[in-house]
């Protein structure tokens, strides 16, 4: 990987990470750990939290149709899919989110609102995040299978230009774990990590792609100089490669609160491949940064 030629510098001036970040919201436990970790961030950077829950237009669509059915989880047995008793599960779900939204902004003390739209759901999310400097989304999926749900991947997918933070609660005190392999975007990767480890003193652990040599010293060094700059110290830790089990076996080891990374570009369907395996494993929050 070759060196950026003009590593980013946050300043002197304002130190917030994120202003306005942007949480995807419905009811399921996924949703509420994206808001746990949303509200942490926006707590730790004063910064506005946006709740959006999007209403699905193509579900709304197919029950309204005679033909279309639905499988109780409990029961297995069809029965047809009701358009008015959708549209009531909805509006409790909107009751609830609502509800839970105002107890995290009164507990953080931090502003906030919450948006309910109609359509289809990862394009009203990518339409809300371009007024946002964050979006925060949940795993969704089957943990148990290390699957990730559909929408994240369809996320992932459009390569959102706002950085995307797939959030999961962890306990505070923990250390921010950034990878970095000298090119520019893990330069910003490394300048969004040192912000989030400054924020209440959390350690800060660079993690470089190689397991030694001259190539893991220059990578060391390259780093160790930015951080040096800005008043900052790190650990750092060699790696294996950046295969997504060795990144989940050195989460694990330090016990990462976050993982920061550089997002996989859009169309490059290997580095897409490998970001859903991480997730699919990754036991706390993972920060992608363009």
């Amino acid at each position: 990987m070759t060196p950026a030629a003009n590593p980013p510098d946050p300043g002197s001036g304002d130190t917030r990470v994120f202003r306005r970040i942007l949480v995807a919201l419905d009811a399921s436990p996924h949703s509420r750990e994206a808001l746990e970790a949303a509200v942490e961030l926006a707590v730790r950077d004063r910064a506005e939290l946006l709740g959006l829950f999007v209403e699905d237009a193509n579900l709304l669509r197919l029950a309204e149709l005679p033909f279309t059915r639905e499988v109780g989880l409990s029961s297995g047995m069809p029965r047809r899919l009701d358009a008015l008793q959708l549209e009531q599960s909805l509006r409790a779900q909107v009751r609830l989110i609502e509800r839970l939204l105002r107890q995290n902004l009164r507990r953080g003390r931090i502003a906030g609102s919450l948006r309910v739209v109609r359509g289809q759901i990862v394009a009203e999310l990518l339409l809300a995040a371009r007024d946002a400097d964050l979006v925060v989304v949940g795993r969704g999926g089957n943990p148990h299978r290390r699957i990730i749900g559909s929408n994240l991947r369809r996320i992932l997918e459009s390569a959102p230009e706002t950085p995307l933070l797939v959030g999961r609660k962890a306990p505070p005190g923990r250390p921010v774990l950034v990878l970095f392999d000298g090119g520019e975007p893990s330069f910003r990767a490394l300048a969004a990590a040192l912000q989030l480890a400054r924020r209440e003193r959390d350690g800060l652990v660079v993690l470089i792609p190689q397991p030694g040599g001259a190539e893991a010293e220059s990578l060391r060094d390259l780093a160790g100089q930015w951080l040096e700059r800005q008043g900052a110290q790190a650990r750092f830790l060699f790696i294996q490669g950046t295969s997504p089990g060795m990144l989940q076996r050195a989460v694990e080891a330090e016990q990462g609160r976050i993982l920061v990374t550089h997002a996989p570009a859009r169309g490059m369907s290997t580095a897409l491949e490998i970001t859903e395996r991480l997730l699919g494993g990754l036991s706390c929050s993972l920060l992608l940064i363009r």
